[in-house]
């Protein structure tokens, strides 16, 4: 059990990840759990960075998360973080 690591991948900063990224809902459970929000309409989590370095800044939001987990926290902001320091933070 456990993680697995390509140890012949060089490792490098992931350039192509900085700015807003949206992670949809997983079709199946949000048909399953939550029909009445359209594909278009939700989201599991929302990322937003300006870079990969220390004092970059980081928000994360959470989403309708699949309709897996019923949450009450739908929309709320689950980490900042700026200048190094996290100011929101949040178990989920």
């Amino acid at each position: 059990a456990g993680q697995a690591y390509a140890g012949d991948v060089e490792p490098c900063m992931p350039r192509d990840e900085v700015g807003l990224k949206m992670y949809p809902m997983n079709e199946r459970l949000r048909q399953w759990k939550a029909p009445s929000i359209q594909p278009d309409e939700g989201f599991d989590r929302m990322v937003a960075r300006s870079g990969w370095e220390v004092d970059d800044d980081y928000l994360m939001v959470i989403g309708v998360r699949s309709g897996a987990k019923s949450l009450p926290n739908a929309g709320a902001l689950a980490a900042y973080e700026r200048f190094g320091q996290r100011l929101i933070t949040s178990d989920a």
